[in-house]
């Protein structure tokens, strides 16, 4: 009884089981050959009578294996009867076995099995490519079902298993594989699971696969509900499927501020490439007109620094100095654009598009409708991006995803991370707000300075789940590793959950408020809830 519930949970979810029919030192229970027949035959029979489509068998586990005491299971021969007899019993049954931990099986074995089986515990890193190379030539799946390698060396492992053409199969010996049993999912080894989740991610293709909310463990009720409070368009995304929408996903609009982390984005690229020294080079080395400002102040704009200006702390334009206090300020965001795109990546505001935004990163993800740094056009709040919100959550992915797109690294992993996750101290105080020199003729885009405070959540131009100065949470209703790009208030929105493998974008709702926003939250946190409990 207990697995069958564990195979039908499983093929409710897409899973494919693979049971087993003997493990090690059980076998000395059985009384001979036709026992061992027999329980074959049974459990051949029970699949093909339950009617399972997502099971396939191991005879054995590790068939050499010393405890076993019967030379039909511990032979290449015995294996061979043993494996053709579950076939005979149940056609269309696919049928295995697993050799020892070094990665072997027997020619004999490999040739009469549908897929192969092999184990990789006693197997060195550099030996994984060459093992799998050499079963590649039957031409059969190969699944390692067992490796108990723990943290850098079993994300390695996956890693270069999964890349060679074969599955892995992870073993926490000393978590998982004694009693008493402790499960805590990827919290058993935060490393293996965080490549395992980057291995087996799906991403959407020329569009975003499509699939019912409950599918994917979603309440639709709790959704229609937040597409009632918002509003304008939207959509969610949960384990890589499009499962609820509103309004018009393709519709191209502004997303105000929401475009920030873009920036952080493309200025990551600049330093990973080489095309500035590190976020803490001085902005002046290529707008040295930095250096003649605020004379009375010792010339304090000097001293600004990449990393200040993505993060508003460069306090340009007002008393103080460089990373003394937080401004947002759109006279430091328009400084920041203008300087990387055509300073930096040396191009025009017209060509930005062409030269940097689609070579770069949005023809890199598949965006589907165009994203544009120019909404309104060159000469209007150059900067300003326009983009749908089924493409805004295809930029949510990739940061989900550590910077990783369909197994390929676009921004390294560290700064990926690092982008989401380095909120400014909470002890940082707000600008006074009082104005000091800017650049002759210098433009905004989009209003002006100290405009909010950055809540000690303000992280490279992302919204994170940060504490302020006076201890209270920034959104009380989402999780703690919650992050998000944030435009006039909320109104505009690309919000990315971790935990919960989730990500929502919108554009042009009624969300624009701390308030609003915790509101829209909450919603979705419910619908995660409530479909998990359904």
């Amino acid at each position: 009884e207990r697995v069958r519930q564990v195979i039908e949970v499983c093929d409710r979810q897409g899973l494919v089981i693979i049971l087993s029919c003997f493990y090690q030192r059980q076998d000395q229970i059985l009384s001979g050959d036709e026992a061992i027949r027999r329980a074959v035959v049974n459990a051949a029979t029970w699949v093909r009578e339950r009617g399972y489509a997502n099971v396939v068998l191991e005879i054995a586990n590790e068939f050499p294996h010393g405890g076993f005491d019967h030379r039909l299971i511990r032979s290449a021969e015995g294996e061979i009867e043993l494996m053709r007899l579950a076939r005979d019993t149940s056609p269309g049954l696919l049928v295995s076995t697993s050799g020892m931990g070094a990665g072997e099986l027997s020619e004999q074995v490999a040739g009469a099995a549908d897929f192969l089986l092999i184990h990789f515990n006693g197997a060195k890193l550099e030996q994984i490519p060459g093992r799998i190379a050499e079963f590649k030539k039957l031409k059969k799946p190969i699944v390692c079902n067992e490796d108990a390698k723990t943290g850098a060396s079993g994300a390695r492992a996956a890693e270069l298993s999964v890349t060679a053409g074969a599955a892995w199969g992870f073993m926490d010996e000393k978590q998982n594989q004694h009693l008493p049993f402790k499960f805590a999912g990827p919290a058993d080894d935060a490393v293996v699971y965080r490549m395992l989740r980057r291995l087996t991610a799906p991403f959407p293709g020329k569009s975003w696969p499509q699939m019912a909310p409950a599918a994917v463990g979603l309440d639709a009720t709790r959704l229609e509900q937040l597409g009632a409070l918002a509003g304008g368009n939207g959509c969610v995304i949960r384990h890589g499927r499009q499962a609820f929408s509103w309004g018009d996903v393709a519709r191209r609009g502004d997303i105000a501020s929401a475009a920030k982390p873009w920036y952080a984005h493309l200025l990551a690229l600049a330093v990973a490439g080489g095309k500035i020294k590190g976020f803490d080079a001085p902005v002046a080395e290529v707008e040295p007109r930095l250096e003649a400002l605020n004379s009375q102040l010792g010339h304090k704009d000097c001293r600004i620094t990449w990393r200040h200006l993505i993060n508003q702390t460069s306090c340009y334009g007002v008393l103080e100095a460089p990373g003394e206090a937080f401004d947002y300020s759109d006279f430091n965001m328009a400084l920041l654009f203008d300087t990387l795109f055509t300073r930096v990546y040396g191009t025009k505001w017209q060509d930005v598009d062409r030269d940097v935004l689609r070579p770069l990163l949005t023809d890199r993800i598949g965006c589907e409708d165009e994203p544009t740094c120019m909404v309104f056009g060159a000469g209007d709040r150059a900067g300003r991006m326009g983009i749908s919100v089924r493409d805004m959550a295809r930029f949510g992915w990739l940061t989900l995803h550590a910077g990783n797109w369909k197994g390929e690294q676009l921004l390294d992993e560290k700064l990926a991370t690092m982008l989401v996750s380095s909120p400014l101290p909470s002890a940082l105080p707000r600008t006074a707000g009082e104005k000091a020199e800017m650049l002759e003729r210098q433009r905004s885009i989009g209003g002006g300075n100290n405009q909010t405070d950055h809540l000690g959540s303000y992280s490279f131009a992302w919204w994170t789940n940060g504490v302020d100065r006076d201890g209270h949470r920034h959104w009380t209703a989402a999780p703690h590793d919650t992050y998000a790009a944030m435009g006039h208030g909320g109104e505009r929105a690309l919000v990315v959950i971790p935990s919960l493998d989730l990500v929502v974008a919108w554009n042009d709702t009624r969300i624009n408020t701390r308030e609003r926003q915790n509101a829209a939250l909450r919603a979705i946190v419910a619908a995660c809830e409530q479909g998990v409990a359904e």
